[in-house]
């Protein structure tokens, strides 16, 4: 039985392109990781200045508009924790198919690896999602606080 001299070459530029993804990969998640991170830390920011009412107090349109802004940001922080979540349970069950590749090839991997694949997707659209809902919140809090210095003046 002969091998092909091709293969083993294919196999290792797969593994070459695999690994490059996933390099690039790793780096795309922990740049959306520093950015939640530093959008969470702004939004936080945000919510300790809105605690400290004005003299007058909140009135109950502002009220509501920061009540909003804190559910969106324990959203926000949902999102992002399940999102880390997922990339490290994806990257066991990554592993976890390589390994069945390389010893049992019967296409299980395959399947194994379209699931995560969707489960991603789904997780990412989620995070995206806490994002936005962190832009809100930010949004939120800032017209809160910047409405609430015009009717103090007014």
């Amino acid at each position: 039985m002969q091998h092909s001299p091709e293969k083993p070459q294919q196999v290792l530029e797969t593994r070459d392109k695999q690994s490059l993804f996933d390099r690039a990969r790793a780096t795309a998640v922990e740049l959306a990781r520093l950015i939640l991170t530093l959008a969470t830390g702004i939004i936080g920011a945000l919510s300790l200045a809105a605690m400290h009412a004005p003299p007058n107090g909140f009135t109950s349109n502002e009220k509501i508009l920061i009540r909003t802004a804190l559910i969106c940001l324990v959203l926000t922080v949902a999102c992002a924790l399940s999102g880390v979540a997922a990339d490290s349970a994806s990257d066991s069950s990554w592993g976890w198919a390589l390994y069945h590749n390389e010893h049992n090839d019967k296409g299980q991997w395959h399947k194994k690896r379209n699931q995560w694949r969707q489960v991603r997707k789904i997780l990412f659209i989620i995070v995206v999602l806490g994002f936005i809902a962190g832009i809100t919140c930010a949004g939120l809090l800032i017209l809160a606080l910047v409405a609430a210095p015009i009717k103090i003046a007014a």
